[in-house]
């Protein structure tokens, strides 16, 4: 696997308080109780997201993409994930789900990989 360094390429003119009001308003996407995102709340991962629909085609033709963009911390690891799904109904009834499920999965399996063996 190939690990690119981060490099900064500019900066964004905001301040701290700034950020973290938009980092507030991502974890309400996906812990409260009406959060567009809630489908991918889950007691494994503690995330933060945000949910997209946009239609595409004529009005006789027109269908919906929808995405949900994600990042968590987990035992001080810092992942980020975005689904994006093709003709969903919304980004947090379709793509949401799909972050939490791949996060559970993913996680429980890479615990495994790293426990000791017993026996």
């Amino acid at each position: 696997m190939h690990i690119t360094e981060p490099k900064l390429d500019g900066n964004l003119p905001v301040t701290k308080a700034h950020l973290a009001k938009v980092r507030e308003g991502m974890h309400e996407v996906v812990n409260a109780r009406f959060g567009s995102g809630r489908k991918a709340h889950n007691n494994l991962i503690d995330l933060y997201g945000k949910s997209g629909t946009g239609e595409v085609g004529s009005r006789r033709n027109r269908y919906n993409n929808t995405w949900f963009i994600s990042f968590g911390t987990y035992k001080g690891k810092t992942y980020a994930m975005i689904v994006f799904v093709e003709r969903g109904s919304s980004g947090g009834g379709t793509c949401a789900p799909v972050v939490k499920e791949f996060f559970l999965e993913w996680l429980k399996a890479k615990e495994a990989d790293t426990e000791p063996a017993r026996g």
